[in-house]
């Protein structure tokens, strides 16, 4: 996919997924008003992205499932700190380690920090599942996980555009500063978990 914009010492050096999340960054950093760049590691990329929702500015991390592991101790934090625009992670599984070192489910992340996840089956879906990931991440003020798989990487089909949004991004509210860490917990499970009946 990203070999034709690749000269040959290069290609030499990288396989078809690593060619082709070459040449989505290369690509994206060429957008007006996007900013898209690697950094040391997950965590340090999920820590940038979370500094640039609370500025106001949706983001996207973009890991394998492994990376997940590193990124978890932030991810799990700034669900009872709250965010600002919205932040969506896209989690790249292996199912079967055809590709990677170990097999993991990243679906479990979700249970784990309590945030949303979207498994889309199809290019459509995928698409429409990542407009609603960041309005979901804006309502919930939580990161939102997108999980996607190789079968997904290569299944091809029509997307249907949808309009550009105008809705204006939040902005974080500091007011969550001022409660204790036992009160950030109380309202994240007031606003964002199910009732379970009486005393909830």
């Amino acid at each position: 996919m990203g070999k034709g914009l690749l000269n040959t010492s290069e290609e030499k050096n990288l396989d078809s997924r690593k060619a082709a999340a070459f040449e989505i960054m290369r690509n994206a950093s060429k957008i007006q008003d996007y900013n898209a760049r690697w950094l040391t590691n997950e965590k340090v990329a999920l820590e940038n992205a979370l500094g640039a929702s609370v500025s106001g500015r949706r983001t996207l991390v973009l890991v394998k499932h492994v990376g997940m592991n590193l990124l978890s101790d932030p991810l799990i934090t700034s669900v009872t700190h709250t965010i600002g625009a919205g932040l969506v992670i896209i989690a790249g599984d292996d199912p079967g380690a055809k590709g990677s070192q170990n097999e993991q489910d990243s679906r479990w992340y979700g249970r784990i920090a309590e945030i949303a996840v979207f498994d889309p089956a199809s290019p459509d879906m995928a698409y429409r599942t990542l407009r609603r990931a960041y309005e979901l991440s804006e309502e919930t003020r939580t990161p939102v996980l997108l999980r996607v798989i190789a079968s997904l990487e290569k299944t091809k089909g029509k997307i249907n555009r949808l309009r550009k949004s105008s809705s204006p991004h939040p902005e974080f509210d500091r007011a969550i500063w001022k409660k204790t860490n036992g009160r950030k917990t109380q309202a994240f499970s007031l606003k964002n978990l199910p009732s379970t009946g009486k005393g909830s």
